[in-house]
Parts: C-alpha cells; sequence; structure tokens
C-alpha cells in the first residue's frame, strides 16, 4: 500500500513548502501519493487537488459566512482523512502552517496521530 499523504496549503508560500514536500518525500518513496487543498506548485509536483488554495482567499466577513458551507465540508473531508490516517499506518495529514482565520478554522482538523 502507498504512502497517502493529505496537505492544506492554505497560501503561496504554503504551495512552495508543500511542493519542496513532495519532491523531497518522492524521493524517499516514489509511490507516494499526494492530496489536499493546493496551489499550483504543488498540483504540478503532483497533488491531487480537493480544493485549490486560491478558493480558500477569502477576505471579509460576508465573504466569509457566504463561503462557510463550502469550508465546512472541506474541513469534513479533512477531518475523515485525518482520522483514517490515524488508522492505516501508510496514511497521515500535515496542515502548511498559514495565519489568519484559515489556520483557526482548518487547524482543528488535524490532531496528532497519537490520539
Amino acid at each position: 500500500m502507498p504512502l497517502r499523504v493529505g496537505l492544506v496549503a492554505g497560501e503561496a508560500s504554503g504551495d512552495t513548502l508543500g511542493a519542496g514536500l513532495i519532491h523531497a518525500l518522492r524521493r524517499l518513496a516514489p509511490e507516494a501519493q499526494f492530496f489536499g487543498v493546493a496551489g499550483p506548485k504543488m498540483r504540478a509536483a503532483g497533488c491531487e487537488v480537493w480544493e485549490p488554495s486560491e478558493s480558500l482567499a477569502v477576505m471579509g466577513l460576508f465573504e466569509i459566512l457566504r463561503d462557510l458551507p463550502r469550508l465546512t465540508r472541506l474541513l469534513a473531508r479533512l477531518r475523515r482523512s485525518s482520522r483514517r490516517g490515524r488508522t492505516y499506518a501508510s496514511g497521515s495529514t500535515l496542515p502548511i502552517p498559514t495565519c489568519g482565520w484559515l489556520a483557526t478554522f482548518m487547524l482543528p482538523a488535524f490532531q496528532p496521530c497519537n490520539t
């Protein structure tokens, strides 16, 4: 069973870090599969995009409220993936650090694998 790694990059710098991580992990585990919230660099590195990171660039109270149902569905999907990663040794989900409301909203989906 190949290594499956979920990544969440909510901004351009996270996309750059994520792409570098994908390339480094591929050198160690060429069969590894990557999925999650990704920008163009992670996509080019072979990440299966569940949600483009560009779509998370939401500013303003009304815009956040408008997009809350979509973001809540994405959060639930990431939580399910994270739980599966704790169940099967071949998977994990890594949030790439971000700031602002996105970190507050997304990071609770990821809990330490030993819990």
